[in-house]
């Protein structure tokens, strides 16, 4: 069977756009799509009476007139050759909130081995490859995930089936596979490189009617009509009616471009790995152990986890997560030194700044300088890169550096409260977010972490005036809590309650 999403596992803030317009976007009506290519409508592969539509009505291009009639639609044309690769565009809908994101890179397939996708783009920022591949290695079906300097592989199985025994890789012809819940949608249009692609549209739906889920696979494969070979997808969509941040998005589009078939469109190094790291794509590579990446990650490494946005996203820092004696040894220490200590808050947050400012490779700016979407995107950054080692100590001491938010679906669940504030609570929302940001880069990432994000973010200052405000919204609790690391290191006859 076909995993859900296997092929879009990155994502970045939602200021792209899918190939093709509006292809790809979720809608509720025609009118919703008429920028997806020449022909766009609201597509609803099983009816609008279903369950679930979220997870499977989106945009597509489906002219009604000059449509061929040749080649006849068969779902055993949709099956893949046993090599190709293409340059892969994804568009993600990670929950039932309105926001997309985007990712890019170039996915390899090998009958003989597995999949791998290689994304050069991680979370809107282009950046060294990254590498996260399933293959069968030794008999064991793998998760493999490799940043050029590091390479990290996990078992999965299935949990889902008695006996929870390995997962193996994708079959080739995984939407036949689907057996009657196969069904022909439409003979449709796909933008490929900036130009329009016949494709029969097939969809498959899955329902478990137990959980009340459902689990809806799309495909779009070509005729063979234009530049494309008949069979070769198109475009591939996976939505799940019950999305986590630690499985499958809610609604998840690929678009594959720049084929190459054949021999010659990879070679087994791409996918074959071993303990040692044969093979030029491993880098001081080795097997993590089953319970590190659990407690790492907080649960189970599931084959769901292949089409977890959020999944990919944090394992790419586990190698960098492990804390040294100095983490340590600041995280138990519940009094700053006076190095670190003001006798005003003003004062306190001005010296604190200074040292934020002499930390090499650190760039910074004014709080007020973001806007708060930036903060957010900072925030998903550190909170992917946090040490699970460093909270567990703060939790055992009950520290106010504990994390507010125990997983991504609590996080989000906030900034999207946080972005919908009117204009005086959402300063000292901002304020108190960067209070939380800068706390989080210093006591709960591990050394290596922090160097590492250091590439990638810019931080926030700390904001030097402190709100006096109360009320009964949350923002005034929240900002209470996210302040109370920072007046830590006020000496206690000058803090403002």
């Amino acid at each position: 069977m076909m995993r859900l999403g296997i092929f879009a596992v990155l994502v970045a803030p939602a200021a792209a756009t899918a190939p093709g317009g509006t292809c790809g976007h979720d809608c509720q009506a025609d009118t919703d799509c008429s920028g997806c290519g020449s022909a766009g409508v609201c597509s609803y592969p099983h009816g609008a009476g279903v369950p679930f539509l979220p997870t499977m009505v989106s945009c597509v291009s489906a002219p009604t007139e000059g449509i061929p009639k040749d080649p006849p639609s068969t779902v055993g044309d949709s099956a893949w050759p046993d090599q190709w690769s293409s340059d892969l565009v994804t568009w993600t809908y990670g929950s039932f909130d309105p926001a997309a994101t985007e990712s890019a890179g170039r996915f390899f397939y090998d009958k003989r081995y597995g999949s791998k996708s290689i994304y050069t783009k991680l979370k809107g920022v282009p950046s060294t490859s990254v590498e996260v591949w399933n293959a069968d290695v030794d008999g064991v079906d793998k998760l493999f995930m490799n940043t050029g300097k590091f390479c990290l592989g996990f078992k999965i199985t299935d949990p889902g089936i008695k006996g929870k025994p390995n997962v193996g890789i994708e079959y080739p012809d995984w939407m036949k596979r689907c057996g009657d819940a196969a069904k022909f949608v439409a003979r449709e249009l796909v933008t490929i490189d900036g130009k329009e692609e016949w494709a029969d549209h097939f969809s498959c739906r899955i329902l478990y009617t137990k959980v009340n889920q459902s689990i809806v696979f799309q495909n779009w494969h070509s005729l063979g009509l234009g530049a494309v070979p008949k069979g070769l997808p198109l475009r591939v969509t996976g939505g799940n009616s019950k999305p986590d941040p630690n499985q499958s998005p809610r609604m998840n589009s690929v678009w594959y471009s720049n084929f190459a078939v054949g021999p010659d469109s990879s070679i087994p190094a791409n996918f074959q790995w071993k303990p040692n790291c044969v093979g030029f794509l491993c880098f001081g590579c080795k097997d993590t152990p089953t319970e590190e990446a659990e407690e790492f990650f907080g649960h189970p490494v599931r084959k769901e986890h292949l089409s977890s946005v959020d999944f990919i996203s944090r394992a790419r820092f586990m190698p960098v997560a492990k804390a040294n004696a100095r983490d340590l040894t600041r995280a138990s220490q519940r009094k700053p030194g006076p190095l670190f200590q003001g006798m005003t808050f003003q004062g306190t947050m001005q010296k604190l700044n200074k040292v934020l400012a002499k930390e090499g490779g650190l760039k910074t700016k004014l709080c007020g300088d973001f806007s708060m979407q930036e903060l957010h995107d900072v925030q998903d950054l550190l909170f992917d890169a946090r040490t699970p080692q460093l909270n567990r100590i703060y939790e055992d001491a009950k520290d106010t550096r504990i994390l507010a938010q125990n997983n991504r679906t609590e996080l989000h669940a906030e900034q999207m409260w946080r972005a919908q504030l009117s204009a005086d609570l959402s300063k000292k929302a901002q304020d108190g977010l960067c209070h939380e940001l800068v706390m989080w880069f210093v006591h709960h990432l591990a050394a290596p972490a922090r160097e590492e994000v250091k590439k990638h973010v810019v931080l926030p200052l700390l904001p030097e005036v402190q709100h006096t405000s109360v009320g009964t919204h949350k923002v005034h609790e929240r900002y209470t809590e996210q302040v109370s690391c920072a007046i830590c290191h006020v000496t206690p006859t000058t803090i403002t309650v």
